[in-house]
């Protein structure tokens, strides 16, 4: 007992001598690593909205959205165009015409830090963010291990990666990840290049997990130019390979993809009222799944199309407090049809107050803001909302 005794003593004094920070980043990572090793396959929504100037110009000019689907399965990334059969490991330049696009933004990043141990990581110290109490740390990934390709400016490279993350100093969850470009080819058209990424709740499966939720990317030219991008991950969930699932003749049913999950959607131009089931308040956590109803028959094509009462699944998405209130974000993403679950692809048409479909959430299927004046956070059981659903793949 006496020697047992010696030995916690010498561990504990051990402990205690350890740089600020240090315990707490193995938990960390102890974390944020079993949670990614657990996670099934699954794939998500990927919406970009970008915009740039060639130096000249000054004025950013938008460009036209792209929208793939992402698949995130071990430790790599795959992607296709939404409704497409399958997914390739191609790179994701071939799937866009011009413009600044990144892959790597999805995971990649955090499997460098969290996984593969690839980063040389510096405690820095507590810091309030989106309104969590968290712990920051500096961060270094070498270019030779980064696996950080950007195409921009005619050029593509692979960078290495200084930044910073971001942990809950209570739960150990993973909040946010900055990464800067580093050590850019001599001869680079690319100056410098900073990419914010925020994690959040997600359902897949029977689980919640953390994952990537959206990402913003700032890059400048050599020549004075510069290119931004909103990257935004919606309609998440497992994905299951060499699953098969069968519908009948309905009217707007898409073929089964014989590679994974069923990616069927509604059809688009339906005016779909719906109502909300599950009341949001204070104890609301983000990730909270929530349910919602059709409130009255639609029909399409002379026929009827979804019956009254159909449900439909969503989640909290996001939830911010402001000088007036709060701004919730909601997502819905699939809807409980008579022959089978089909996905919720569709723009908020005609809100009750105080909802709201900002610019750029109208990019983003399925979502729309509800904001809440006064102290107390208050979304009832019967919210009145009209969504018009749309077609992704004529989007493109």
């Amino acid at each position: 007992m006496r020697t047992l005794g010696i030995l916690l003593l010498a561990a504990t004094a051990a402990a205690q001598d350890l740089p600020p920070g240090v315990l707490l980043l193995s938990r960390i990572k102890r974390h944020v690593r079993e949670e990614m090793q657990h996670l099934p396959d699954y794939t998500c929504l990927e919406t970009v909205q970008r915009a740039e100037h060639n130096g000249a110009q000054k004025t950013l000019q938008r460009l036209d959205p792209v929208r793939l689907e992402v698949l995130f399965s071990g430790e790599k990334e795959m992607y296709s165009p939404p409704g497409a059969a399958a997914f390739s490991e191609d790179s994701v330049t071939g799937y866009i015409h011009g413009g600044m696009i990144s892959d790597g933004i999805f995971a990649t990043d955090a499997v460098n830090i969290f996984v593969r141990d690839g980063a040389y990581v510096q405690y820095v110290g507590e810091e309030e963010i989106r309104g969590v109490a968290a712990v920051k740390y500096n961060y270094r990934i070498p270019q030779m291990i980064s696996n950080f390709r950007i195409n921009a400016f005619g050029s593509s490279e692979n960078l290495g990666i200084r930044g910073a993350f971001w942990a809950d100093a209570k739960t150990y969850d993973l909040l946010r990840i900055q990464a800067n470009g580093d050590e850019m080819m001599p001869a680079s058209a690319i100056a410098s290049l900073v990419s914010i990424v925020d994690f959040d709740r997600v359902r897949i499966g029977d689980g919640v997990v953390r994952l990537a939720q959206s990402a913003r990317v700032r890059l400048l030219g050599t020549a004075g130019e510069e290119s931004v991008a909103q990257f935004d991950f919606t309609h998440c969930r497992a994905f299951q390979a060499e699953s098969t699932i069968r519908f009948g003749d309905d009217i707007f049913m898409r073929p089964a993809d014989k590679k994974g999950e069923a990616r069927q959607a509604l059809d688009a131009g339906l005016n779909i009222p719906v109502i909300l089931t599950t009341a949001i308040d204070g104890a609301t956590a983000v990730g909270a799944p929530i349910l919602g109803k059709v409130a009255g028959l639609v029909a399409a094509k002379g026929k009827a199309a979804i019956p009254e009462g159909t449900v439909l699944h969503g989640r909290v998405r996001q939830m911010e407090r402001t000088s007036t209130g709060y701004d919730v974000a909601l997502e819905f993403t699939e809807i409980d049809m008579p022959a089978g679950p089909l996905r919720f692809f569709a723009d908020l048409r005609e809100p009750a107050p105080p909802a709201r479909a900002e610019r750029w959430l109208r990019e983003l299927p399925g979502v729309a803001v509800v904001s809440v004046a006064g102290e107390k956070l208050d979304v009832p059981e019967g919210f009145r909302m009209v969504w018009h659903t749309r077609d992704l793949i004529e989007s493109n």
